[in-house]
């Protein structure tokens, strides 16, 4: 049974990508972020799917507080000015 993320544009309704691990998707996310700005993700969800049983990792608010969260840590916070 294979398992993935797919990533979901509520507001075209369209799927926008299959990622084999959710931080594959994230990182993508993360990229999005950079390129658009955090609003570009705002109404995307997450899901993962094995089989036939999806479950929803996170969308809208949830999704964009995942992915400020990671970026967040990711960012160094002793940055030397």
């Amino acid at each position: 049974m294979d398992a993935y993320y797919e990533l979901f544009d509520l507001a075209s309704g369209n799927m926008v990508e299959n990622y084999d691990c959710e931080q594959d998707a994230m990182d993508a996310l993360m990229r999005a972020v950079e390129e658009h700005g955090i609003s570009a993700i705002g109404a995307f969800a997450l899901s993962h799917v094995e089989g036939s049983h999806r479950r929803l990792v996170a969308m809208q608010d949830d999704l964009v507080s995942r992915v400020e969260g990671e970026m967040g840590r990711l960012v160094p916070h002793d940055r030397a000015s």
